[in-house]
């Protein structure tokens, strides 16, 4: 389903209105970086070619742009196949309208918020590994051959850009789907593997919207 997933970002993007589109942020961003989907995939971010300056974006810049886009401004504007391929890495039921599809999710990010609000102030350490485990499924974070240590330093990363720098569940969703088949690096921490994937799915808009 994350290979799926990505695919369809591959093929259309994201989409964001104009006021994403004129914000400094953005073009701050996209002054930048330039698409990812014509270079290997997740080189290192000092590595990855720019569009015009020689710059990377710094995590801030990464960050900045995320929180222009909510949970449903970025649903409203998913595709049909995005859709249907997001329900699916979910979990959820991908059969439906589209705005049934969209409701679902809905739902489902507001019961994620609810629990990240529970596990904040009980504390990530206080988990069990089968509650680790099953927490971290439920946002898209791979488990399967991580270590508990780093599952308590994603979901923490998780938490605290949900919670604390309000950036959409969708797109970290979405940044997940391109983080799951991929092993963190020896001495790579959280945070730099998810703004990384961040950048990528906020690469993915059309090189022809940005100006």
């Amino acid at each position: 389903m994350a290979k799926f997933l990505q695919e369809t970002l591959r093929e259309s993007g994201l989409k964001a209105n104009a006021h994403i589109l004129g914000s400094d942020a953005f073009k701050e961003f996209f002054r930048k970086v330039r698409h990812p989907f014509n270079c290997p995939p997740f080189e290192p971010t000092g590595s990855v070619k720019v569009r015009s300056t020689g710059e990377s974006p710094s995590n801030e810049d990464i960050i900045n742009v995320a929180k222009l886009f909510d949970d449903d401004l970025t649903l409203d504007n998913l595709s049909r196949p995005q859709l249907t391929s997001m329900c699916r890495y979910m979990g959820l039921n991908a059969f439906g309208t589209d705005n049934f599809l969209r409701g679902a999710i809905r739902s489902r990010l507001l019961r994620l918020r609810r629990d990240d609000q529970v596990i904040l102030a009980e504390g990530v350490a206080e988990l069990s590994t089968a509650e680790l485990q099953h927490a971290s499924q439920s946002r898209g974070i791979r488990t399967y051959g991580v270590s508990p240590a780093r599952l308590r330093e994603d979901l923490k990363t998780w938490i605290d850009l949900h919670l604390s720098e309000r950036v959409s569940g969708v797109l970290l969703i979405l940044g997940r789907a391109f983080e799951f088949d991929r092993k963190p690096g020896e001495n790579e921490t959280s945070q730099v593997a998810v703004v990384r994937s961040l950048e990528y799915v906020l690469s993915g808009l059309p090189d022809n919207l940005v100006r």
